[in-house]
Order: structure tokens, then sequence, then C-alpha cells
């Protein structure tokens, strides 16, 4: 039996847009891994209510896995716990991930860190005395992405490798960071756009994931990587 039966990888794009770049160069590195008999999802923030960490450490004391805000957040979350690997990407938003992003990883990592099982009560929390249960993504492989219309992307890189570091996954890189540049500004003419009924119309932005061809190839060579490393964990 293949290694690759019954794996599963997540993919989230934490861009406010539909169908925008982000999506694009998310679905690029999902078809890979489909086509290699991999299971895929793909979930878009678009759309979605999710809320910030309000720190209430409810999650804490629950016996089982859950978080006291109630929104959209739920539903993304089971997936994250039942997939084998996770794809977060998302665009730069002034130097930065998205606030959807943001708050969608801040609490995934506060609701699952220091469990064992998402269905168990937490182990004794005192951290600094004993050392802490693995957490509920434990193992799983994780992979980011980005795009900006011209900057920015490494930070986006930094910050999801940072997350996916501390909850306790395997990092998949690439051959070099994979992340697309390219956009068209859609703000008026002085700043490089339209002030024109187009302003608004995504076909203006569609095209630019193609453009970029060394940052598709990235993906492609991150995509092929994950699945590598997805068999090799399987196979143990």
């Amino acid at each position: 039996m293949s290694h690759r039966e019954g794996l599963s990888v997540l993919g989230i794009s934490g861009s406010p847009r539909k169908d925008g770049n982000t999506q694009q160069l998310l679905e690029i590195a999902l078809n890979i891994i489909k086509e290699a008999g991999i299971k895929t999802e793909r979930i878009s923030l678009h759309g979605k209510t999710v809320g910030p960490c309000i720190a209430c450490y409810q999650c804490r004391e629950k016996p089982v896995a859950d978080c006291a805000v109630q929104d959209d957040f739920q539903e993304i979350f089971a997936k994250v716990c039942a997939a084998d690997g996770l794809i977060l990407a998302s665009p730069v938003y002034f130097g930065s991930m998205t606030g959807k992003m943001k708050c969608l990883t801040e609490r995934l990592g506060m609701v699952s860190e220091g469990r064992e099982a998402i269905d168990a009560p937490m182990p004794d929390s005192r951290w600094y005395e004993a050392e802490k249960a693995p957490g509920l993504f434990a193992h799983k492989v994780g992979a980011s992405l980005a795009a900006a219309r011209r900057d920015g992307t490494n930070v986006i890189h930094s910050e999801l490798s940072l997350w996916f570091l501390i909850n306790n996954f395997i990092i998949v890189g690439s051959n070099y960071w994979p992340a697309v540049i390219g956009g068209t500004r859609t703000g008026g003419t002085k700043a490089g756009g339209d002030r024109s009924a187009k302003a608004n119309d995504l076909s203006l932005t569609k095209s630019e994931v193609q453009h970029d061809f060394e940052g598709v190839a990235a993906t492609k060579v991150m995509a092929r990587n994950l699945i590598w490393t997805l068999e090799r964990v399987a196979g143990k």
C-alpha cells in the first residue's frame, strides 16, 4: 500500500479577496499534491468570521479542545487537526500577514498547545517544572506561501515559520522562497491605477501570479517536497 493513501493536506488562504493572487498560488501547490494521490482541501478566509484570541484561557480549562469565541474558527480548527499537512498562504498587508490569518494562527496555537488529544483533558500546565504535552499539531508537515505587489514576502515566511516552529510542525522549504511578486494598484490614477469602473475588477491582477515564473517554480518545488516529507512521516 502506498504511503500516500489516506494522507490529506489542508491549504488556507488568508486573503480577504476571493480568487486573488494568494488563492491562485495556493491552488498551484494543492494541484500538484492532489495529482500525487493525496487528498487536498482549500479554505479561503474570504467571507469568514475569525475574530482575535481574547486570552480568556477557557480553552485550557475545557476537557475537549475548543475556543470560547464562537465563529468560523471551530470548523477550520477541526480540519487542521484532521489534516496531515498544512499550507498557510497570505498576501502582504503593510509588511505583515493579514489580520484574519494572524487571528486564526493565534487561536489555533492557543487551543492546541500543550494538549495530548483533542478530546482529552489538558495535563498539568505547569510547563516550567515538567515537559509539556506535544500539542495537537505535533509532527504535522507545514509550509508557507506569500504574495505581494512588490515586497514583504519574507516577512510572511518568517511569521508563519515561527508559528510552525512553536507548534511542533515539521517545516518544508523549497529551492527559493515560495512567493510571487506582482499586482496592479487599483486606487486611482495617482497610485498607478484606474478610477474607472474597472478599479475593483480582480481581472486586473488575476494573471499576475503566472507572470512570476520563478515564484511559481519555487512553489511547485515546495509542493513536491511536502509530498516527499509526508510519505516518509507516514512510512515510519
